[in-house]
C-alpha cells in the first residue's frame, strides 16, 4: 500500500479503496483492516517507542490474559524501573514468587563475629558476612531485626539477635547478642572485634 508511512495514512488509503467514504459500511471493515496492517509491523512501522503510556491506558486496558508469554521477562526490564513506589500494596506476594527464586529471600541474615566462626558458618554451607561492631555502623545495621550474630564459644556455635543499647552522656551505642553460654558485645563504629563474655 502507497500510503505517507503513518497509521491515519493507511486508514485513509484504506477507506479510498473501500469507496472512499466513511459510514459503518466501509469504516469497520477498514479499521479491522488497520488493525492487521499495524499488527504485521505496517502502518507506519508499528507503535514508536514512548506512544503507548500509563496516562494513556484505561484502567485494566493491560491484564495477564492479554501479554504473550514471556512479554515481561528480566531482559525486557531496565534496571530500577520496578520500584516500590510503584508497586501496590499486596502487588508481590510470597505465592507470587518462582519457588526457585524463594531461595534467595533470607528471614535472617547471619553475621559472623570472626575468621573462626566465619569458616564454620562455611563449613555448615550458610550464607552470611563477617563483620565487626565498627563495620555494622554501615546502613545502620544494627537496627535491623534480620541480622543475627554469631560466633564460637567453647564448642558451641551461638546465634542470637542483635540488640542495642545507647549511652546518653557518651553518644555510644554498644551492640550486644546474647547466646545461651556467653553473650558477644562491642561498641558501633568503634570496635574492631567483638568482646564475647560469658554469661553469669
Amino acid at each position: 500500500m502507497a500510503h505517507d508511512g503513518t497509521a491515519l495514512g493507511a486508514l485513509n488509503e484504506i477507506i479510498e479503496n473501500a469507496g472512499g467514504t466513511s459510514d459503518a459500511q466501509t469504516l469497520v471493515p477498514a479499521i479491522e483492516q488497520l488493525g492487521e496492517v499495524i499488527g504485521s509491523g505496517g502502518g507506519g512501522g508499528g507503535i514508536a517507542d514512548g506512544s503507548v503510556t500509563t496516562a494513556k491506558l484505561a484502567n485494566l486496558a493491560v491484564t495477564n490474559d492479554k501479554l504473550a508469554s514471556n512479554a515481561v521477562a528480566a531482559h525486557n526490564i531496565q534496571d530500577e524501573t520496578i520500584t516500590s513506589y510503584k508497586l501496590a500494596d499486596g502487588a508481590v506476594t510470597f505465592e507470587k514468587i518462582d519457588p526457585n527464586a524463594r531461595t534467595t529471600i533470607r528471614s535472617v541474615w547471619l553475621v559472623a563475629a570472626d575468621s573462626q566462626t566465619d569458616q564454620v558458618l562455611t563449613q555448615l554451607g550458610y550464607e552470611h558476612d563477617t563483620l565487626t561492631p565498627k563495620q555494622m555502623a554501615t546502613a545502620n545495621r544494627y537496627v535491623n531485626g534480620m541480622f543475627r550474630l554469631c560466633w564460637v564459644q567453647n564448642t558451641s556455635l551461638e546465634v542470637a539477635p542483635i540488640n542495642f543499647f545507647g549511652n546518653l552522656q557518651t553518644q555510644a551505642i554498644t551492640l550486644y547478642a546474647r547466646g545461651h553460654d556467653s553473650t558477644a558485645s562491642g561498641i558501633l563504629g568503634v570496635d574492631e572485634s567483638w568482646t564475647i563474655t560469658a554469661n553469669a
